[in-house]
């Protein structure tokens, strides 16, 4: 009904300027100014789109722009949306999209209407867009094709270069195949017959695709030579992340191939866009290992890059099979969400419980129920209906796992909340400190196995408490014990740095006291009178790879990098185990 409407409304308006904002004040304050000293003796109106800016602009906008219509946005629904949104309240015979951070200079906008009005089979022209410093920007190109997104861009550049030949009838303008939206004169007429901007695209592109379909409809494209633009550029991008805003725009660019090219010309651009975004981490990865890291922009440069890949391949689907949809801020994943997140991924790929995150310490242990991570392999050494110990139980999430198992579990707790919690799990919790225990409330040889897990580390005398706890193991029991292995390649890599950095959570984990390599933590073990009798590991390879590519890391997407990250550190335990686990009985000569 609204493109209906459109053309037959009573058009007391030249032109409706339409600016879009977001977080840009200043630069929009110059933007609005503009509009009000060279516009000439055009009527004009102007609608101003905040996408819920928290800079103060719509208050700006109110007070020393009351004549401009204001229409404010909660949140940032995006730059198409936004100017959609403007259009349908929008009376003029023209449409002018300008940018927050674009300034029209003298006679700019008279010179685009009297082309439009000169020249009725024109759509939509552009004005000749220029840096602060006078220098030309690009302001239109040739087509997009797959053929010029796959080349370098210098040699696009080049391509794409229009021929600034003006037509002969009424001059002043040469024909191009898109125009890019910053100051971007629209007919009405148009817009009705070809309908307002593709909501699917959130903002980049938008303009070759609103171009494209004037071109399919019959509209000629122009630049005017006469007009000129002052434009800032991405001002409004600037306080975006580099990598967000280089997936924003990737994710634009995708959707335009698939609403316009079709699904094949679109798989083929994302297959080259993500193998050579893989070939990039692949040198500067080489590099970055052969400079130990010393490189800060070796760095950047592999993070960037490994985060396009990644994107781009776990976002495949949405890309390539799915109906596109806007992507928004919030929606693309940087660098540095992903790292803010590297807890989940690790709980993801079964190396550590969520609660293990630093955001969670006061809720440090929870059960993790991968088969590669360390408690379902330790659940699998202890027989059903076992007397079981565990020292270090926390809330008893372990002791509810085994009492599935017909278990009777007994609990050693220092944390009293932990202590208390545990109790409903567990037949008797002792809340005490197990360094300061010279004996145990439970009869000696009397547990059928008894668990040290991600304890030892934590205690100032291991091995005082190891042969202490011998003592309440039956001669056919088992001791189930798990250390972190502080030869783990990571922790090397580091050494070679010079670095010996103690984190929240891991290998070095704060509140490790002592620490063990495979060859130390088996002689600790013999110390106390225990043979192991077998040794498993949790894997260490991928969670914890400084520039976060690893064949583990590919793997994952076929849902084998568990597999294969167990195998691996299982074959190289001393170099690639996060976490060795032992199981051990009484050492029959020692005794």
């Amino acid at each position: 009904m609204w493109r209906r409407r459109m053309v037959d409304r009573l058009q007391t308006v030249d032109v409706s300027i339409v600016i879009v904002n977001w977080n840009t004040r200043e630069f929009l304050r110059a933007a609005l100014t503009s509009c009000q000293q060279h516009s000439g003796d055009l009527r004009t109106e102007v609608i101003v789109v905040d996408n819920g800016s928290s800079d103060g602009s719509g208050q700006m906008v109110r007070e020393q722009f009351p004549d401009a219509m204001l229409l404010e946005n909660s949140d940032n629904v995006g730059y198409v949306a936004a100017c959609n949104q403007a259009m349908r309240r929008a009376q003029g015979r023209y449409f002018l999209m300008l940018n927050s951070d674009a300034e029209l200079t003298d006679g700019c906008l008279p010179e685009m209407v009297r082309i439009m009005d000169s020249h009725y089979d024109i759509g939509t022209v552009g004005a000749q867009l220029v840096f602060p410093d006078g220098s030309p920007q690009p302001s239109g190109h040739r087509q997009l094709t797959l053929f010029t997104r796959l080349l370098p861009p210098w040699i696009v550049r080049h391509m794409e270069r229009p021929r600034q030949q003006p037509v002969q009838t009424g001059g002043g303008f040469y024909d191009v195949g898109w125009i890019l939206g910053t100051c971007q004169l629209v007919r009405a007429e148009t817009v009705a017959q070809v309908g307002m901007m593709d909501e699917r695209i959130y903002m980049w592109w938008d303009d070759a695709d609103w171009c494209l379909r004037m071109a399919r409809a019959g509209w000629r494209r122009g630049l005017a030579m006469a007009a000129t633009c002052v434009h800032h550029e991405r001002k409004s991008a600037a306080s975006v992340p580099p990598l967000r805003l280089n997936l924003q725009i990737s994710m634009s660019e995708f959707a335009y191939f698939r609403i316009n090219h079709g699904r094949a010309q679109t798989t083929v651009l994302w297959a080259v866009r993500t193998l050579y975004s893989l070939a990039k981490v692949l040198l500067l990865g080489s590099a970055w290992l052969l400079t130990l890291g010393r490189v800060g922009r070796l760095k950047a440069a592999l993070r960037f890059n490994w985060g396009r890949a990644r994107f781009h391949l776990f976002h495949a689907a949405d890309i390539l099979w799915r109906e596109p949809q806007p992507y928004r801020g919030q929606d693309v994943i940087c660098d540095a969400h992903h790292r803010h997140r590297l807890p989940e991924r690790m709980t993801a790929l079964g190396f550590i419980s969520l609660s293990d995150s630093p955001e969670a310490a006061e809720d440090r242990y929870a059960y993790n129920p991968s088969p590669y991570g360390t408690h379902q392999r330790v659940l699998a050494t202890v027989p059903e209906n076992s007397r079981v110990l565990d020292v270090g139980c926390a809330a008893g999430f372990l002791a509810e796992k085994l009492a599935e198992k017909g278990c009777t579990v007994f609990g050693i707790e220092l944390d009293e909340d932990c202590a208390l919690a545990a109790r409903k799990h567990c037949a008797h919790v002792l809340h005490a400190d197990v360094e300061t225990l010279s004996e145990l409330p439970w009869p000696k040889r009397s547990f059928d196995a008894i668990l040290t897990m991600d304890l030892l580390e934590h205690l100032r005398e291991p091995a005082s408490v190891l042969r202490m706890l011998t003592d309440y193991l039956k001669p056919s029991g088992t001791m189930v014990i798990t250390l972190p292995n502080v030869a783990n390649w990571r922790i090397r890599f580091r050494l070679l740095r010079g670095r010996w950095d103690y984190e929240a959570l891991g290998i070095l984990d704060r509140t490790h006291l002592r620490f063990f390599t495979l060859a130390t933590a088996r002689e600790l073990i013999a110390s106390c009178g225990l043979v192991v009798e077998h040794t498993d590991v949790t894997g260490g390879v991928e969670a914890f790879a400084p520039f976060h590519f690893t064949i583990g890391k590919l793997l994952a997407l076929f849902r084998a990098n568990l597999a294969f990250d167990h195998w691996l550190s299982s074959l190289f335990p001393t170099l690639f185990a996060f976490q060795f686990i032992f199981v051990a009985r009484l050492d029959e000569r020692a005794n």
